[in-house]
This record gives structure tokens, C-alpha cells and sequence, in this order.
């Protein structure tokens, strides 16, 4: 045989022995693992068997039966609150020495109608910063400390069913007490205008009934602010709140996002603000400002003249009240333009659709979409083509024999 085949058969012989070794000590391993395995499942077992019960040591036991208080018929009193640590702003007077003789024409209303509240009349270095919503929690109570910490004050307009969260109410009635006002900016957010009677009245009432909650009394508010700003078109607002005995309407003199803000600080102005990033971020240079050019922050009441709200202390049920029914009113003609939010309005824009002249669904603003179908209609009832809702357009519209679109 050839050297060559000798030497391969030979390095074939010495490979197979190489693998029944491998295979014979895996083999071994196999087995010394089964045999330890076993070993230590019976040791488990014996302890777990021969284990003693534990008994807590007497003093264990004494120590938590001291935990445990002995059960009591006397009431522990309740120290009175100074800070609360849950609250990062300090208590503070509600006063302000000015205010009796601030000399402050209030806004006069119409018969049927209360005033609006969009600028007080005067040369003195007061404004109103108010803060509505109040969603972001956390972003206003560093607004709360930005007007505490500049000596100023705050209007806030809450959202009733955001004020009664566990995580609002306590800082809500911390900035009460603090010399904050709380006023009311309904009870959901919800449109008013769109609204029924019903409903509004519900907006309205429960949001206040969620304070007097918050606050445990009851608390009378003074302003209404509802969404979208003045309602100076929606009668029912009004007669609604004159019902509650409300000084007016809270509307606003700037926005707090208008361009070139710091630059619009004046004598009487009301600003709007909300609690989100942007808004804190602006606040945080705004305030400042306020006070560097020598103007002081107050409330609403402060700023005409309106003594605080007035609160009743007592004990406040949680859960739905008996909401007062809005009383009837005697309606005033109102014209209506683009830009109105009004009930009137949603009433318009419901025509407008039985008619055919409109295909959005009623919402009781009057945007664009409703000055062309107001447009159509005239054009249809041979009436002037203005896009306004004026008293005469209202009276043919409503009128048993108004002309159908494309009639």
C-alpha cells in the first residue's frame, strides 16, 4: 500500500477515536448532572419539610400593636393652615387700600343686556392679568408664585369640571385664599351659543356649584367669561347671568399671545392668558415687565371697585344640584355679522339649512360659510346683498313664505 493511503488511513483511525472520546465524556457530564440535580431537589425538600414556623419576637409584636391606635371619642383638632406642602405659594391678605377710593366708571349696559368688561376707564397703573382654564396644573401654580412673588394678583376663570380634579381643586382653593379671584368660565367648555336652555343654564350654575364645592361655602361669583370671549350678541347669556345677579361679562383688552405684548402695557388693561408652556414662558417675562414699569397687578374686583366675592361658609353635598331654570326674558332685535357668536346665530344657521342655503351644521358662529348663505338668501328675497344678518334679513328669513334655494 503507498505511503499516501497508509497515512490517511491512519489520521481517519485517530478521528473516529477523538469523537467516541468526546462522546463518552458528554456522556459522564450528563449523568453527574442528573445525580446532582437529584441530590439537591431532596435537600430542598427536607428543609422545606423540617423548616420550623417563624414567631414574631415579642417585642416585634408590641411594636405593632403600637402602631395601631387605640380607638377614640374625642375629636383631634385641626391646627389652622398656615402652608400647605402640596401648594408652592404662601397665604396672603386679600386687601387692597386703593380700591374704596379708586374712582372707576364701570361699563353701562343696554336694558336687557349687562355690561361688558373689557377695559377700565383710568389713568392709574393698574391692569388685570386673568388666567383661564387651567388645564396645565403644574404651569399655574408657577403662575400663581410668578404674581405672589411680584406683590400682584390674578383673575382665574376655571373650567368647573377640570376644578373638581383631585390634583386642581387644593391649589385652586389655596389661590382663593392666597387673594386670588375665582370666577366663572362654565362648567365644560362647551359652546353656550349652541346650547339649550337647559343646557346653559347647567354651564353656568354647576360650574359656580363646583367652587362653592372646592371652597366649602357658598361662593358668588361676579363675571362670566364664556368660550370664544364677550357674548355681547347672546342675549340668553345675558339674562341668564342677570338671574344670578353677575356685575357682567369678563372680556379681555389684549391677548396675552399678541404680537409685541410687552410692548401694550396700560393704565386699566385686562389681559387674557391660559395655562399652557407658551403662555408660562411669556408670563415668566410679562409679569416681571409689569412691575418694572411701575404697574401693580389686581383682581377684576379690585380693579372696579367690586367689593371680594361673597362667601358663606357650609357644608357643600358633592354631586348634582338643583339648577334654577333660565326665567323668561323679553328678546331685543339683534343684527348679526361675521365674527358674532350668538344663539341667535345658531338659530339663523338652522334656518339657513331647512332652506337649503346652508350645508354646515349649526354651531352659533358666524363665519364664512353663513355670510354666503345669509348672501344667497337675500339675493333670493330681493333684499340688499350684504352677507349680514340684518333685522330685516332675520324677518323674511323666519317668515312662513321665505324663499327656498333654488326655488
Amino acid at each position: 500500500m503507498p505511503s499516501y493511503y497508509r497515512s490517511k488511513k491512519k489520521n481517519a483511525r485517530a478521528m473516529i477515536e477523538k469523537r467516541i472520546a468526546l462522546i463518552a465524556a458528554v456522556a459522564v457530564l450528563l449523568v453527574v448532572m442528573i445525580v446532582l440535580l437529584s441530590r439537591c431537589s431532596r435537600g430542598k425538600d427536607a428543609t422545606t419539610a423540617n423548616a420550623p414556623v417563624p414567631t414574631p419576637a415579642p417585642s416585634a409584636v408590641a411594636a405593632i400593636s403600637a402602631l395601631t391606635p387605640e380607638p377614640t371619642l374625642t375629636p383631634t383638632p385641626t391646627p389652622a393652615p398656615t402652608q400647605r406642602a402640596d401648594i408652592p405659594f404662601a397665604y396672603t391678605a386679600s386687601t387692597d387700600p386703593d380700591r374704596a377710593a379708586r374712582a372707576i366708571t364701570r361699563p353701562v349696559a343696554d336694558e336687557g343686556w349687562l355690561p361688558i368688561f373689557k377695559q377700565a376707564e383710568t389713568d392709574e397703573k393698574i391692569v388685570a392679568i386673568t388666567v383661564d382654564d387651567c388645564f396645565q396644573i403644574n404651569n399655574l401654580k408657577e403662575i400663581i408664585q410668578l404674581a405672589i412673588d411680584n406683590g400682584g394678583k390674578l383673575t382665574i376663570f376655571p373650567i368647573g369640571q377640570q376644578a373638581l380634579r383631585e390634583s386642581h381643586a387644593p391649589v385652586l382653593k389655596a389661590a382663593w385664599e392666597a387673594g386670588m379671584e375665582l370666577e366663572n368660565h362654565t362648567f365644560t367648555h362647551n359652546g353656550l351659543y349652541y346650547a339649550t336652555d337647559e343646557e346653559l343654564a347647567n354651564e353656568i350654575y354647576v360650574q359656580n356649584y363646583a367652587l362653592n364645592y372646592i371652597l366649602g361655602g357658598e361662593y358668588e361669583c361676579h363675571f362670566l367669561r364664556p368660550r370664544g370671549g364677550d357674548a355681547r350678541a347672546d342675549q340668553r347669556i345675558h339674562a341668564y347671568c342677570k338671574q344670578m345677579d353677575y356685575a357682567g361679562i369678563a372680556h379681555w383688552t389684549y391677548s396675552g399671545r399678541e404680537e409685541g405684548i410687552m410692548q401694550k402695557i396700560t393704565p386699566g388693561a385686562i389681559y387674557l392668558f391660559h395655562c399652557t408652556n407658551e403662555d408660562l414662558r411669556i408670563l415668566r417675562e410679562f409679569i416681571p415687565e409689569v412691575v418694572r414699569q411701575g404697574y401693580k397687578m389686581v383682581t377684576m374686583n379690585e380693579m372696579f371697585g367690586y367689593e371680594d366675592n361673597a362667601f358663606t361658609p357650609k357644608e357643600i353635598a358633592y354631586g348634582m344640584p338643583e339648577v334654577p331654570p333660565l326665567e323668561p326674558y323679553e328678546e331685543v332685535p339683534v343684527e348679526f355679522k361675521k365674527g358674532r357668536h350668538a344663539y341667535g346665530v345658531f338659530k339663523i344657521q338652522t334656518r339657513l339649512k331647512e332652506l337649503g342655503y346652508l350645508q354646515d351644521d349649526p354651531d352659533g358662529i358666524f363665519g364664512d360659510n353663513t355670510v354666503m348663505a345669509i348672501a344667497y338668501f337675500q339675493q333670493a328675497a330681493s333684499l340688499e346683498i350684504t352677507g349680514v344678518a340684518t333685522i330685516e334679513t332675520q324677518e323674511k328669513l323666519f317668515a312662513s313664505d321665505a324663499p327656498r334655494y333654488g326655488g
